[in-house]
């Protein structure tokens, strides 16, 4: 794999992505699962009602309330603790020190690519450069003798000649705006 597609897919902020997905999925079946209990509490509140009304089972009711209230506040902790490891846990302190390391060995490798192919670049740049002062010599030379045969030729009887080389600048000539969506298309 080479630094471009190592770059796109930094291995731990994956680890880091899946950290956070488990932390969701895991928040979403306590959720549930409170949801759950606390429909089960407002039953348990309804028996409890119809038991005291009745003069009997009180005592077993009020148990497992607690049992239920109990069971709520233990997921409440947890959903708590979940919450607290989604914005600064040990461990992802740890996730995300390792993104950046990681990261950074990256932007190093890419820094010095990226210092190569812009030394590529002007390199080309100066050839492209140098071809089109040739050509402009050439379009010079050829507009110059052009102008010395039309400039001759009216001295010869009959019709007037023309010698002479197109201008080739429309056909090489810089595109700016091509760069500059090459230079920011997407590759990978």
């Amino acid at each position: 794999m080479n630094l471009l597609e190592r770059g796109a897919k930094i291995k731990t902020f994956e680890y880091m992505e899946k950290y956070f997905s488990d932390l969701r999925t895991r928040k979403k079946d306590l959720e549930r699962n409170r949801v759950q209990l606390q429909a089960e509490r407002q039953k348990l509140d309804c028996e409890f009602e119809a038991a005291f009304l009745a003069d009997s089972g009180e005592k077993e009711i009020q148990d497992r309330m607690a049992r239920v209230d109990f069971d709520i506040s233990a997921i409440d902790k947890k959903i708590h603790i979940l919450d607290h490891a989604e914005h600064g846990s040990a461990i992802l302190t740890e996730l995300a020190k390792a993104v950046v390391m990681e990261g950074r060995d990256i932007a190093d490798g890419l820094k010095a690519d990226a210092t190569k192919q812009a030394d590529k670049c002007i390199s080309l740049r100066d050839d492209y450069i140098q071809a089109l002062a040739d050509l402009g010599k050439i379009h010079r030379a050829g507009a110059e003798i052009s102008y010395k045969c039309g400039t001759a030729s009216q001295y010869i009887p009959g019709a007037k000649q023309f010698i002479g080389i197109p201008d080739l600048w429309s056909t090489v000539k810089p595109d700016a705006g091509l760069c500059e969506r090459k230079y920011n298309q997407k590759q990978f």
